[in-house]
């Protein structure tokens, strides 16, 4: 379990240091296996639908172009267009790393978007999910 990309208090804090025992005693019984072939996980094929939402994180006008979320868009969805730094949303998969990654929290989710994740999981935000692993 980790923190929520676009909805930060879901997940607050994870992993913790609870998680990183688990993560190691998995990675001991991992290590000392003769075989991990065949691991079945549950769930569906593929495992989430395409991302549709045609979004993307803006600039906020305190951007300074440094570049900072272009180098790290796993995508290159950002470039620099006349000193400013624009995403394009077709590329976007809302990962939010370049939100992360500014320096300046000059890039944001365009506000109806935000509200609407943060409605959409605010019943999640205080639910302590159990990890699950599969071996």
């Amino acid at each position: 379990v980790a923190q929520h990309s676009i909805v930060p208090e879901v997940g607050a804090g994870r992993p913790d240091a609870e998680d990183i025992k688990e993560i190691r005693t998995f990675a001991e019984a991992v290590k000392n296996s003769a075989s991990a072939e065949n691991v079945q996980v549950p769930g569906n094929r593929p495992y989430k639908p395409e991302m549709k939402v045609a979004a993307a994180p803006l600039s906020l006008p305190s951007c300074t172009a440094c570049g900072a979320c272009a180098k790290i868009c796993p995508t290159d969805a950002i470039s620099n267009e006349d000193g400013k730094m624009a995403t394009d949303a077709a590329k976007c998969i809302l990962c939010m790393a370049c939100v992360h990654a500014c320096p300046k929290q000059a890039r944001i989710l365009p506000l109806p978007l935000q509200q609407k994740t943060d409605n959409m999981l605010a019943a999640f935000k205080d639910v302590r999910n159990k990890n699950e692993v599969f071996f």
